[in-house]
């Protein structure tokens, strides 16, 4: 397992490098949000985030707020930056029966938690199913896109397809997991 690890920190080191993101920036980042680099639990999309976060980005797009954790760590990072982040409605069949939110309980303590977490002045929350990501956005563009909502096909393929279309030139498109295996809900 160390083995295994030390080589995607190796892989994701050579990303960085290609990026020219300085790798002593992130830890230093991470570590003032409370995070720590070497922690082998935290997805390496934080460690992506805060070595792009010295190229100023102006305007973000998140696909996929879940509840709203790592807008907030975005927010943080780009404090100047305008903020879109998009999940689907509170009564949409896919958001009420994944994530156990089913329970009342737990879908009453999540959408406290993610309100909370996307309460920052420069976050804009929008309750929109990506498949209209080209309609609602085709007078604007982002410098930076992150894309985390739907991990299955053909949902995932079309928000990349989309992303592209709505990326400012030099800009950048980040794509959280794809599941290319047969998945149930």
């Amino acid at each position: 397992k160390k083995k295994l690890l030390k080589k995607q920190l190796e892989n994701n080191e050579n990303i960085f490098s290609t990026l020219n993101i300085d790798i002593s920036r992130v830890k230093k980042k991470l570590n003032r949000f409370g995070y720590s680099y070497e922690d082998e639990n935290l997805s390496w999309h934080y460690h992506f985030f805060a070595g792009l976060s010295s190229k100023k980005k102006k305007k973000i797009l998140e696909i996929g707020t879940f509840d709203g954790k790592f807008v907030k760590f975005i927010s943080n990072i780009f404090p100047n930056s305008r903020i879109i982040t998009l999940d689907l409605e509170d009564n949409n069949f896919f958001f009420k029966n994944t994530y156990k939110r089913q329970n009342k309980n737990y879908l009453n303590q999540f959408l406290k938690l993610r309100k909370k977490n996307i309460s920052s002045s420069n976050i804009k929350f929008m309750k929109l199913d990506s498949f209209h990501l080209i309609d609602k956005f085709k007078k604007q563009d982002f410098d930076l896109i992150w894309v985390d909502g739907n991990h299955l096909g053909p949902q995932v393929q079309f928000d990349i397809f989309q992303s592209i279309k709505l990326l400012k030139k030099g800009g950048y498109m980040l794509v959280d997991d794809v599941i290319k295996k047969k998945f149930k809900h």
